[in-house]
């Protein structure tokens, strides 16, 4: 057997952190949040933080002021001033941090400085997966009463602990730990709707109107108090198989066609033959007058390129007359198309019974298409509108890690959500094949396009972070990685072939090594991704390894 490798540098800095400690507790003090707060090593909770959301759900950015860090023997005292800033919204909070003696109290005393329309303000904390999955848990309401539940293995389409004052729970070592919550009614979200790889408890309930108006000099207090006892309850629970290797196929691998773009010049083609591409995903818009255009340059780029196209057509309100006309333009073309996703314009997913007719009228006018079921959305859609009761052939839907962060350490910690996506589809699926359309390391869907160009998908960390998502997405059918050229793609615009990002490269390494799977190396692997060819050779890349929380 033969290893090649190759090194990654990790090439993009994490934001300044500190550790404190309050009795056995330690945590990770960042940019005004605590991350990674944990008892001998055993992580409890992942992140405690405040958030400011828009009336689109968008995140304000915050800058912190007059921030005073003292520490002690016993613990930690932080104090600082966030002011929130985005569009209309213009908000300011007095937070107060203290740990000590195995317990961590964290307030927010905020002001709207203007009138503004949002849908959340106040505190959250993020229960990390991989520690909470399957952990029972006693939920204590307002008026007093309690109730018991479970964190949930799949992805719960829906709330799974609501009117919550109070969480009850005992860790993987055995230890008791309390959240304790004031100042509003808390519930709590899967956040693996949208891969982030948390179960997040948050204030002000969404059977509650949304957006709503704060007006100028409004207050809000809120405070989460954690404590941890220092008695165990049993002893550490252990995975045999932490370090086991498990291999899977390698995925179909294609790119995104950018809407509206000029054809592909001979030198793109040239440099995206030497690329893994499975497919060629295409959106047509049948609202709109050049659908058709659309489709002929893709019809010719995916010729060129020697690949077969994966189509997500948009329907509008004639839906009858709308199906006809694909099946004809399709039809003289069908060699080139190898899968349809019908959506409409106006809706996150299709609905049921009209997915039903169109389903049967495009595989009986185009015999021989896998038509799937899904969404250009998140996880989410289809989790919450599953089709049970309806024929398809594949399910699909998009991905990316910044729905509700956008640092670095959350970017790398999302990776962890991204496997139980398409182990929840197959629940209720019954293992149909899933395609993951697309792939991008920002949101899409933003009014301004520059707001879906983020720099650190063409640094090494990028093409890191593509490798470990194929790796996590393995068992799915298909996954479609960004769009082929510009600011959001592959090729950068305009650029030579000796100043081709790292992502590149890594991806013309694998498709010359002809790689017939992956090998998962689990705990041990993180900063690992490993292929093998038909010849039992390796394609080894390596990162440095991720720094210390």
């Amino acid at each position: 057997m033969q290893i090649q490798e190759i090194h990654l540098p990790f090439d993009v800095p994490l934001l300044p952190s500190r550790v404190l400690s309050a009795g056995n507790l330690t945590c990770l003090y960042e940019n005004g949040t605590l991350r990674c707060i944990q008892v001998n090593g055993q992580e409890v909770i992942q992140m405690i933080y405040s958030a400011v959301r828009d009336e689109r759900w968008q995140t304000a950015p915050y800058a912190i002021t007059d921030e005073v860090i003292q520490e002690t023997e016993n613990g930690f005292t932080i104090s600082y001033i966030a002011t929130y800033r985005l569009g209309a919204v213009e908000y300011k909070a007095a937070i107060a941090i203290e740990g000590k003696n195995n317990s961590i109290s964290y307030s927010m005393n905020g002001m709207a400085l203007h009138e503004f329309k949002t849908n959340r303000i106040g505190l959250c904390v993020l229960h990390p997966i991989a520690a909470c999955t399957g952990r029972q848990v006693v939920i204590t309401q307002p008026d007093g009463t309690t109730y018991k539940s479970t964190f949930p293995e799949r992805i719960s389409p829906h709330q799974p602990f609501k009117q919550v004052q109070q969480m009850d729970w005992t860790t993987a070592t055995g230890l008791q730990a309390t959240l304790i919550f004031e100042g509003d009614i808390f519930e709590t979200e899967d956040q693996r709707n949208w891969t982030d790889a948390s179960y997040k408890t948050y204030s002000r309930p969404l059977e509650l109107p949304f957006p709503f108006i704060v007006q100028k000099g409004e207050r809000m207090a809120q405070s989460i108090t954690l404590n941890i006892s220092t008695e165990s309850k049993g002893g550490p629970n252990t995975n045999q198989n932490a370090f086991a290797e498990t291999k899977m196929l390698f995925p179909a691998v294609g790119y995104s066609r950018p809407k509206g773009s000029k054809q592909l010049t001979a030198d793109e083609i040239e440099l995206l033959r030497e690329l893994p591409f499975d497919h060629y995903r295409i959106e047509l818009h049948l609202n709109e007058a050049d659908w058709e255009s659309e489709l002929g340059n893709a019809v010719s780029e995916a010729k060129a390129l020697a690949t077969k196209l994966e189509l997500l057509v948009f329907f509008g309100v004639d839906i009858e007359n709308e199906l006809k006309k694909v099946v004809q333009k399709l039809t003289p073309v069908i060699n080139y198309v190898t899968s349809i996703l019908p959506l409409h314009h106006q809706q996150n997913i299709t609905p049921h019974i009209m997915f039903a007719r169109m389903y049967g009228a495009l595989k009986t006018g185009l015999p021989g298409i896998k038509v799937g079921y899904g969404t250009d959305r998140f996880f989410a859609e289809v989790n919450r509108n599953r089709p049970e009761d309806i024929s398809h052939d594949f399910v699909s839907y998009s991905l990316n890690p910044q729905v509700h962060a956008v640092d670095t350490r959350s970017i790398i910690e999302n990776l962890a959500a991204q496997q139980d996506t398409i182990a929840t589809a197959w629940s209720f699926t019954g293992n149909k094949p899933v395609h993951i359309s697309p792939v991008t390391l920002k949101i899409r869907g933003n009014a301004d396009p520059v707001l879906e160009i983020d720099n650190r998908l063409h640094t090494s960390f990028g093409a890191w972070w593509t490798l470990q998502t194929i790796k996590n997405l393995g068992e799915a059918s298909s996954i479609t990685l960004y769009e082929t050229k510009g600011a959001k793609g592959i090729i950068p615009a305009n650029c030579s072939r000796d100043l081709l990002p790292p992502l590149y490269s890594v991806l013309v390494a694998i498709k010359s090594f002809k790689p017939v799977c992956i090998i998962n190396k689990n705990a041990e692997g993180k900063n690992l991704f490993v292929a093998e060819n038909k010849d039992g050779n390796q394609l080894v890349f390596v990162s440095d390894l991720m720094p210390p929380p």
